[in-house]
């Protein structure tokens, strides 16, 4: 069976509305961060190093989405453009991604990556 050009145009505009969505989720994601770290800072010897690991998912989650939106803008892309994109990855749990054949889901425990 040959493969139907209709459909891979879709998944492309699939991808690319999926990457607008997590971009728009990872806005959201980092507007939280800010407001929690202003609350945190009123209440901040309050806070034991558990509370504040905690509260670091927040920005985790937000890179997350961030090179999320990537790699879906990047598989919506073709040619130079996709492979600019890819490279453009910030955290090396996406890469894995890309580079893994896996089933299970990256680790993120313990590990933050800074832009």
């Amino acid at each position: 069976m040959l493969d139907d050009p209709d459909q891979d145009t879709d998944d492309a505009r699939i991808l690319a509305n999926m990457a607008s969505h997590l971009h728009c989720l990872a806005e959201d994601a980092a507007q939280v961060g800010a407001t929690v770290s202003d609350l945190t800072a009123a209440v901040g010897p309050l806070l034991g190093p558990k509370n504040i690991h905690d509260l670091q998912k927040i920005d985790t989650l937000h890179q997350s989405l961030s090179d999320l939106a990537q790699l879906s803008a990047a598989m919506a892309a073709t040619g130079e453009q996709r492979a600019s994109a890819l490279q453009a990855l910030k955290l090396s749990a996406t890469r894995s991604l890309v580079t893994q054949i896996s089933t299970d889901p990256p680790d993120h425990q313990g590990s933050i990556d800074f832009f």
